[in-house]
This record gives C-alpha cells, sequence and structure tokens, in this order.
C-alpha cells in the first residue's frame, strides 16, 4: 500500500499544507470568529468603542468576569475522587499502587491549577485542549508524565469530527506553539530552522499567499522581537501505510515542523497507540467538536448593561449641570464664555433678553427597571442565582427548603462537572499507559496526607508487576485497568451533601447504619486509617480505666464481661457506646 502522506520531506510539507488549509478554513470560518477581541472584552477593555467625546461616560460593570471566575471557583472547589478498577482480581495491589502514584502527581505537579485553565479557556473560548504527554522537562530534567492545558487559540483538528470526547480518533491533530530559536536548534540539532514567527501575540491576520492561509501572530504590541522565535507545528496523523503486511505507523504518525524544517517524523511513540490530545467543550454544538463559550452568550447584554448604566449616569450629570439658554444678545462673548457651572454664580443679562436655565428631565423609572432585569438575565444565563451566589432566596428560612433550591440551582454545573470528569477519564486511561512506558526510577512520592501535610512512599518499579500471565506484553499492561472518576465528586457541594447525609445514617437509631470507617472514607478525609487507630487506642484506654475504678471500688464483673457492662472494644465503633462510656464515667459506674 502506497504511503498517504510520502517519504520526501517535499512530499510531507505538502500534505501538512493541505490539512492546514483544511482544518484552518473551517476554524475561520465557523468557530474562531471573535475570538481576538474575546480575551480584552474578558478584561473590561472593549465594552466600549476605541474614540469616544471626553465628556461621555465609559462605565463597565464587569458582571462577565465575575460569571467566568465564580463558576471556575465551583466547579475547582473540591478534587475529584479517582478509582482505577482491575479487570482481574489478582491485579488490585497494582491498581492500588496505581491510585497512590497518581495521587502523588497531581500533588507533585500542582495539576489542581492545571483544571483550572482547563475550565478557564473552556468557558471563554467554548473548547479547550488537554495534552497527556512525557515530558523531558519536568522533574528538573529528569522528565515524568504529566497533563498540560493547551490554548484552543493553539490546537486545531479534522474538521469531520463532531464530538469533543472523539477527536483523538480523528485523521488529525495539530499543536502550534511559539519557541526561541536558539532553543529549538539545541533541542533538535538542526542549524537551518529558521526565525519565522509573525508578530502580534495571539492575533490572526491573513497572509498574502496563494491559498490565503492564516497564520498565527506573536508578541502582541510590538514591532520587533528581541530575539528570534520560531512557529513550532505538532502533528498527529493517521497514516495506514503498510510494509510487509504491517502498518508503518501503528496508532498514527508523529511530525514536528519547526521553522519551517522538519525535525521529527517518527510513528507514534506511546504504548496505548492513541492520540494524546483530548478536549472539554463547554456548551455542546451538535455539527462540531468545538463547543460555544459563556462570552459568546453574555457579550451584548455585558455591552447593553453598559450603555444604559451610562445613560443614567449621564442624565444624573446633566441634572446637576443644566442647560443654559439664553437670547444671543443677553450676554457679551467674553461673559458667554465665562458662563460656567460654579455654585452661587450670579449673571447680568441686558434688559429685554431672557436667559434661564433648562433643568433636564430625570430618566424614565423604566430605564432603572432595564437594567436590573438585565442584572438577573445575565445571572440566569449563567446559572448564579441567589442561592448559588450564597444569598438567602427570597422568604425561603428552611435548612431543608434552601439545600433543595441549592441542589436545583446546581443542575447547570453539575451537566459541566461531568463533562469535566468524562473529560479526566479520557486524560487518566492515557495515563496508566504513560506509567507503564515511563515510570522506572525507585525515589519517593509525595502526596495529600491532609490539607496541611504531605505523606511520602517509596516508588519501586515492582509495584506495577502482577502475575505473569497479565504481563506478558509489557506494552499492553495497561489494558488491564480501567481509570474512573466518581460521578459528582468534582463538585464540593455534592461532596457536602453526602458527608451529610453520612454523619446522619453514623448517629441513626437504634442502630448506626454506617461505621466511622466508612463515614471519614465519604468524606475522602485524609489519613483516616490513623484517625480511627488513635480513637481505638484512646478508647480501649478508657475502657481499662473503667475496669481498674471497678476493682478499686470493689465491684466484680459479671462472668464472661471483663470490663464490667460497658460494651467490648470490638463495640466500641457505635456512637452510643461510647455515650454509654462517659455517662459511666461522669457517674463513676461501670
Amino acid at each position: 500500500m502506497a504511503e498517504k502522506i510520502g517519504s520526501s520531506e517535499k512530499d510531507i510539507k505538502q500534505f501538512l499544507d493541505d490539512l492546514d488549509l483544511e482544518m484552518d478554513e473551517y476554524k475561520d470560518t465557523y468557530v474562531s470568529k471573535g475570538w481576538d477581541e474575546f480575551p480584552d472584552f474578558y478584561l473590561g477593555k472593549t465594552h466600549w468603542g476605541e474614540y469616544r467625546p471626553t465628556h461621555k461616560v465609559s462605565p463597565i460593570l464587569n458582571f462577565l468576569r465575575q460569571s467566568i471566575e465564580r463558576r471556575t471557583s465551583q466547579m475547582t472547589d473540591s478534587k475529584p475522587f479517582v478509582d482505577i478498577f482491575p479487570y482481574y482480581d489478582p491485579l488490585q495491589d497494582v491498581a492500588d499502587a496505581l491510585i497512590e502514584i497518581l495521587k502523588a502527581k497531581w500533588a507533585e505537579q500542582s495539576l489542581d491549577m492545571t483544571i483550572t485553565d482547563i475550565i478557564f479557556y473552556a468557558e471563554m473560548f467554548g473548547s479547550s485542549g488537554v495534552n497527556t504527554l512525557y515530558d523531558k522537562a519536568l522533574r528538573f530534567g529528569k522528565g515524568d508524565t504529566t497533563m498540560q492545558c493547551i490554548d484552543p487559540r493553539y490546537l486545531n483538528f479534522d474538521p469531520s469530527v463532531t464530538a469533543s470526547q472523539y477527536i483523538d480518533r480523528g485523521e488529525y491533530i495539530r499543536i502550534e506553539q511559539i519557541l526561541a530559536t536558539s532553543s529549538l536548534k539545541l533541542a533538535y540539532d538542526n542549524d537551518e530552522i529558521k526565525a519565522d514567527a509573525p508578530f502580534e501575540f495571539i492575533r490572526e491576520r491573513k497572509r498574502a499567499t496563494a491559498k490565503g492561509r492564516t497564520s498565527r501572530s506573536v508578541l502582541k504590541n510590538i514591532k520587533k522581537s528581541a530575539i528570534d522565535r520560531s512557529l513550532v507545528k505538532e502533528y498527529w496523523v493517521q497514516d495506514r501505510a503498510k510494509s510487509r503486511g504491517k502498518f508503518k505507523y501503528p496508532g498514527g504518525r508523529h511530525i514536528i515542523v519547526a521553522g519551517g524544517e522538519i525535525v521529527i517524523d517518527e510513528k507514534n511513540p506511546y504504548w496505548d497507540q492513541r492520540f494524546p490530545i483530548d478536549m472539554l467543550d463547554w456548551h455542546r454544538n451538535p455539527d462540531s467538536a468545538w463547543g460555544e463559550g459563556d462570552i459568546r452568550d453574555l457579550a451584548e447584554l455585558q455591552r447593553l448593561l453598559n450603555k444604559l448604566v451610562a445613560i443614567v449616569v449621564e442624565n444624573g450629570l446633566l441634572m446637576t449641570n443644566a442647560i443654559w439658554i439664553g437670547d444671543s444678545n443677553a450676554l457679551d462673548a467674553d461673559e458667554w464664555e465665562q458662563l460656567d457651572n460654579v455654585p452661587g454664580l450670579k449673571v447680568k443679562k441686558k434688559p429685554g433678553s431672557d436667559l434661564k436655565r433648562e433643568i433636564v428631565e430625570p430618566i424614565p423609572q423604566t430605564i432603572l427597571q432595564l437594567i436590573m432585569y438585565l442584572e438577573k438575565a445575565i445571572d440566569t444565563i449563567a446559572g448564579n442565582s441567589e442561592v448559588v451566589r450564597g444569598s438567602v432566596p427570597g422568604e425561603v428560612k428552611s435548612g431543608t427548603a434552601i439545600e433543595a433550591l441549592q441542589t436545583a440551582a446546581l443542575s447547570l454545573i453539575r451537566l459541566k462537572s461531568r463533562a469535566v470528569e468524562s473529560l479526566l477519564e479520557r486524560v487518566g486511561q492515557k495515563w496508566i499507559s504513560r506509567i507503564f512506558q515511563f515510570e522506572s526510577d525507585e525515589r519517593n512520592m509525595f502526596s495529600f496526607k491532609s490539607p496541611e501535610d504531605f505523606q511520602k512512599f517509596k516508588f519501586t518499579r515492582d509495584m506495577l508487576k502482577g502475575p505473569s500471565k497479565f504481563f506478558k506484553n509489557k506494552e499492553e499492561a495497561w489494558k488491564n485497568f480501567l481509570f474512573k472518576v466518581r460521578p459528582g465528586s468534582s463538585l464540593s457541594m455534592t461532596n457536602w451533601q453526602k458527608s451529610l447525609i453520612a454523619m446522619q445514617m453514623y448517629q441513626a437509631q437504634p442502630k448506626p447504619l454506617l461505621d466511622r470507617y466508612a463515614v471519614l472514607e465519604t468524606m475522602d478525609w485524609p489519613g483516616r486509617s490513623d484517625v480511627l487507630a488513635r480513637l481505638e487506642a484512646e478508647e480501649q484506654a478508657q475502657m481499662q480505666q473503667m475496669v481498674a475504678m471497678q476493682q478499686a471500688m470493689g465491684a466484680t464483673p459479671p462472668s464472661g464481661m471483663k470490663g464490667g457492662s460497658a460494651p467490648k472494644v470490638s463495640d466500641i465503633n457505635s456512637p452510643h457506646a461510647t455515650q454509654g462510656m462517659r455517662e459511666a464515667q461522669s457517674k463513676g459506674v461501670g
């Protein structure tokens, strides 16, 4: 079978140029219109026209930024609960080790901020990319597996893919970035790499070429770069060419073009044979994997709100600075120039002429009502109701009723959290493969023991070994495990509700429905085994103290019970047993 792409440099570049043309035209036409202005609009810089008279006010009530930041905060308050399930029981120890390894990498690399970036870009532009890779620069040059957020302005892919969860199954994906030319020459040992990066950072402009391609630009608002920089394009392309009956590029072809030079052309280097790129879309688009962001929904409402506020402010200024109206001969030319709004100003007019101040009519009440309506409309569309903002809804005072309203108000957030959890599951499955492939050094790993403290464990390669029949092909060992995120665990409100229910079940009468360990596990309390061990040691010491008190008072424990009438040590997990012991101690009886 002939190669789809070709092997000569000329053929490869021509093929990649055709891919660029196809995906860039689609993205420019149907997806990224207005993206250039979104960051400035989010920051409140472009709510008004650039040229406005000096006497006009330009108020900016940036509800949009507040909305995006509040939503991002709500979705990143809690770390999701992760489970790794082995398809075969003898591999449970390996699955437990994988969970600890991933928890350590999450803590060591501060991946909470990566999730924050992913959600932020998705809210702004409608989509955000994730790259699950082995980064040689991590751990001070020793390398490590990680996930990285991809700015959607630097990402493009096969336009035939219509769902974000399937972009790694498309025909091609491209990632762009700008790097220093000298660093690229050093990294790839290629002195032919050119300094071809255009200027003006992240602004798209049409290049005068025969194909009318769009070029990404860099270094905004400067005329000349202080150092040479190059445009780097990384491609993941399906190439089903065969040689002697076998695929030459199983899992696709990985090509990197830096400064116009092909510096890498290889088969997919990862064991899972999947493109390493995944994507989160914010508002679903049934015709494309690209989503829609909040700015596209709220920008016009934000502009209209600011214009109405400007009208109110300008009206107030005019009411306190009324217009002078008079006959042209009422004052001399110099006196007209001196006429202003100084309090107590005395004005002499000529006999027979008229001069007065015209009071501006107050704005209609409907304008103020419209402003209030727009504020509520922005909150409603963004999903920020009263209970979400922490306010008491109307006259509702019942805790149960408020909780029910919170649950209903967070329905939109739960929908988004399911999309984030689905993204993490796809990324996590790839990450398991990366761990088996690249994790080899024996070293200490660190994860959170509590919100204020770390715990360490020593990683060895033996932790990833199991019965030999499951590891005959080491490159397929990852297929024995399933990465899952517990539904709803990424939301702090959901976790709080589960914890509250668990406490109620622990305090149930006449017998608890959950023990203490189950309650702490529901809360995902760090170091729960140590906490329970300390409690049991303290309670056992209390039991021994009670027995000593009984013996000192001359009491004889009933036959078969060495601890008096108090519960056995095996029963001390009961909250009622604990309460009974305390009452007995307070009364001085067994």
